[in-house]
Order: C-alpha cells, then sequence, then structure tokens
C-alpha cells in the first residue's frame, strides 16, 4: 500500500503543469521528496505539507506539497513565486487549505523558509507566522500584483487579507485599505484580528463601528490589545436598537476611556455590563445603573447580588415573601387621603421599588427573604399606580427608616400622614429623630 501512495504522488507531482513541461523536468527531476515518501511510508499522520526552495532565473520558487490522506488520498502542489499565478480552482482550493490551521510543518523548517526569503524580498512584509499555511498564503498572494490580498498584506493586515471575501459589499477597484473598505485605516488595524473580521462583515456594520469610532477615537487604542473590550465594543455594535450607545453604555465606555486599566477589571467591566443587560432584556428591568456618583465596586457588588436573587434564589424568596405577605404583611396596607401603602410581595417588586426610589433597597432582599423585617411604599392616591414617593423600613413593630427618593428627608405632608398610619396600626416611630 506504502509503495501504492509513493507511485501515485510522484505520477501527480510529475503532472502539475503550472511551468512550462520542460522547465519543470529541469527543477524537479532529482529525488528530493525522500521527506515525503517517509510520511507515506510510515503513516505519522493523516495530513502533512511539505516545502521545498528551488532557484529559477535568480529567483525563488516555492513548491509546496499538501499530503491529505483523510480525503481519499488526495495531493496538492502549489508553485508559488513572482512568476507564476494558479488557476481560479487552484486559488479556492489553495485558499481552502490555507484556512486549515491542523496543517503542520516543523518549526526550525519554517522559520528557515522565512529568513530565508525575508533576507531577499524586504518588499513582501513577510511575518513569522506560528502556522505555516498562513506564511504560505501570504508569500503567494503578495507577490499576486494589483490583488487585494497584496494591498493588505503590504499595509500589515493580515486577517483582513487572508478574510476579505466572508465580507460584503467592498469596493474591489480600491487602492488602498481605506478605499477598499471605506474605513480609517486606524479602525481597519483595530478590527486585524479573528474576532475583528465578525465586526466588518457588512457595509452596515462598518458604517456603525465607523460612526463608534468617531465619536469615541481614543477607545479605539485599547480595541486591538484587550479580549474584554472587543467583546464589550461587538455587544453594543450587534444591539438591533439603532441607538448603538444608550446612557448606561456610555458611562462604562468613558470610564474605560479615561481610566488605565488591568485586564481583571476590564473583565469585570465586561461582567457588570452583561448583567445589566440581561437583566435588562430577561426580567424588562432596568436596574443598573443609575446614580452617577455610584462607585464601580459598588456596582460590581450590586450587579452580583441582584443576578443572585433575580435567578438563583428568586424562587426560594418569592414563596417567603407571599406567605409572610398573605399571613401578616397585609394587614399593613391602608389608604387615606393623599396616600397608601403598598406592600411588595417579591424580589421584582423589591428591586422595582429599588430602582424606582434610587436607593440600597435591592440589598435588604435576603433580609425580607427572611422575614425579619417587612418594606412598606408610600404611594400618591391622585396619581398612577405604580409611583412612589418614600419608602419605609418595619421591623419588629418599629418603624426603623423613613426616606423619599435619592435617600432625602421626608417632606412635612408626608411624615404627618405617616404618623396618622403608624398610630392606626400600632407602629412605634419615635426611634425616627424627623418625627421627634
Amino acid at each position: 500500500m506504502e509503495r501504492a501512495y509513493e507511485e501515485e504522488l510522484v505520477a501527480y507531482l510529475r503532472g502539475q503543469q503550472q511551468l512550462p513541461q520542460c522547465e519543470r523536468e529541469e527543477l524537479f527531476s532529482r529525488e528530493e521528496y525522500e521527506e515525503i515518501r517517509c510520511f507515506l511510508k510510515n503513516f505519522s499522520g493523516e495530513k502533512g505539507v511539505f516545502a521545498y526552495v528551488h532557484n529559477y532565473m535568480e529567483r525563488l520558487l516555492l513548491e509546496v506539497v499538501i499530503v491529505d490522506l483523510q480525503i481519499a488520498r488526495q495531493y496538492c502542489c502549489f508553485i508559488i513565486s513572482e512568476m507564476t499565478k494558479m488557476s481560479e480552482e487552484q486559488e479556492r482550493l489553495f485558499d481552502r487549505y490555507c484556512s486549515d490551521t491542523s496543517f503542520q510543518m516543523n518549526r526550525e523548517r519554517q522559520k528557515e523558509l522565512y529568513s530565508r526569503y525575508k533576507d531577499k524580498y524586504r518588499e513582501l512584509h513577510l511575518s513569522n507566522y506560528d502556522n505555516c499555511m498562513y506564511f504560505f498564503h501570504h508569500l503567494y498572494y503578495v507577490q499576486q500584483k494589483g490583488s487585494i490580498e497584496e494591498i493588505l498584506y503590504k499595509a500589515e493586515l493580515d486577517y483582513l487579507a487572508r478574510g476579505w471575501k466572508n465580507l460584503k459589499e467592498i469596493n474591489l477597484i480600491g487602492t488602498s485599505p481605506a478605499e477598499i473598505f471605506d474605513m480609517p485605516v486606524k479602525i481597519l488595524r483595530a478590527c486585524n484580528s479573528e474576532w475583528g473580521l465578525k465586526l466588518l462583515i457588512t457595509r452596515e456594520m462598518r458604517l456603525k463601528i465607523t460612526m463608534f469610532y468617531e465619536r469615541y477615537p481614543k477607545y479605539f487604542w485599547n480595541l486591538g490589545n484587550s479580549e474584554c473590550v472587543r467583546r464589550y465594543v461587538a455587544e453594543v455594535l450587534f444591539q438591533k436598537d439603532e441607538k448603538i450607545m444608550e446612557k448606561e453604555d456610555r458611562k462604562i465606555l468613558n470610564y474605560l476611556c479615561d481610566t488605565e486599566l488591568d485586564r481583571a477589571t476590564y473583565e469585570k467591566c465586561i461582567e457588570y455590563w452583561c448583567i445589566r443587560d440581561t437583566i435588562k432584556s430577561v426580567y424588562r428591568l432596568r436596574l443598573l445603573p443609575e446614580c452617577d456618583d455610584e462607585s464601580w465596586g459598588h456596582l460590581f457588588e450590586k450587579a452580583d447580588f441582584i443576578l443572585f436573587y433575580m435567578v438563583s434564589a428568586r424562587e426560594y424568596v418569592d414563596c417567603c415573601m407571599k406567605k409572610r405577605y398573605y399571613l401578616q404583611w397585609r394587614r399593613m396596607e391602608w389608604e387615606q387621603g393623599l396616600y397608601r401603602i403598598f406592600i411588595p410581595q417579591n424580589v421584582e417588586d423589591v428591586l422595582m421599588l429599588s430602582n424606582q426610589m434610587h436607593n440600597c433597597l435591592w440589598s435588604y432582599i435576603d433580609r425580607l427573604g427572611q422575614c425579619e423585617m417587612m418594606i412598606a411604599a408610600l404611594e400618591r392616591t391622585d396619581k398612577f399606580a405604580g409611583e412612589y414617593e418614600a419608602v419605609l423600613e418595619i421591623c419588629g413593630g418599629v418603624i426603623r427608616q423613613a426616606y423619599q427618593k435619592f435617600g432625602m428627608e421626608l417632606k412635612e405632608v408626608q411624615k404627618e400622614w405617616i404618623i396618622i398610619y403608624a398610630q392606626k396600626k400600632g407602629l412605634e416611630y419615635s426611634a425616627i429623630k424627623i418625627f421627634n
């Protein structure tokens, strides 16, 4: 079987017609495929790539041999030189193999190839790629005069050079990267990555990211260096809402722009943003953040806490609060004149109330679940339901705290109503200074 493989391969290599037959026989008649024969004989793997450099008319010519035993003993030979050009069918096959990073060759051999070409052809802007297939792709296309790949490789945009064929509505006759993509080169450099290609797929997305850059140009200094920052930009750009910059997005964005952060803090910012978005989209609640003076450490704590009680512990806490409401709390509801008392019955009620009142009520959820206290909200009777003006903390028959939005002191009319309410329900209120 090994002999049959070897005979097939030799017949295939001799039949390549990328060079005139006489020149091919002159260059490749030597017995220099021993490495490939050993590969076939030993069956050391299912895939192999081999490269041989030849001198031809004082120029270097590279022969790349692909052996792919996974596809019915398929052999491919590609000649890479400024003097040769593959057919469209050969280029498609070449591109397919160059995108397959499972093909590997000896690392020292690859370094030798790189050094040899770099020393002789500095104008090719070659890079010492980790994968040999990327090197072959660069070497072939950068020598195809006038091609899009040549323009992009010489601009050191290697990912774009390999992936531009997957992008839509680009200018095929452009003579520079900016003309080809209709975008500033700085954006293209920031997006020169496997991840970045996803931001450039359609013309609409390229327009969005250009607008993003025009609004926040300094943000792009970090775009190429931090995976979590790139994730954040992708989340913003992939939103279906045309208003891609909401208030909360801008707040986080400005923080990332103006602050030197380590990777851990970046990741925490992205985690916070994802939690906020999850709560907003899944539970239809806008809870994070609202107050500009809140510290980021506090926001991280708040986000983790809320997500835990919205997902992991929600069912348990809701059950405890509902049970206590029907057994005891609902007797504390009351309405007279301008106000009525509303008692939260579940986690969502508490978070909605905390969001509207701009306070730390969210941090009391665990105590409410343990029935250690009760929360009562002061609601106007002459306004729409759900518009609250103050919150009371009641524990052991005593009103411990009473505040308006943002922790502001109560108005006189609110104090008077709460005193009447406390007397009606038998609650002690003298512990609060404002009632004395």
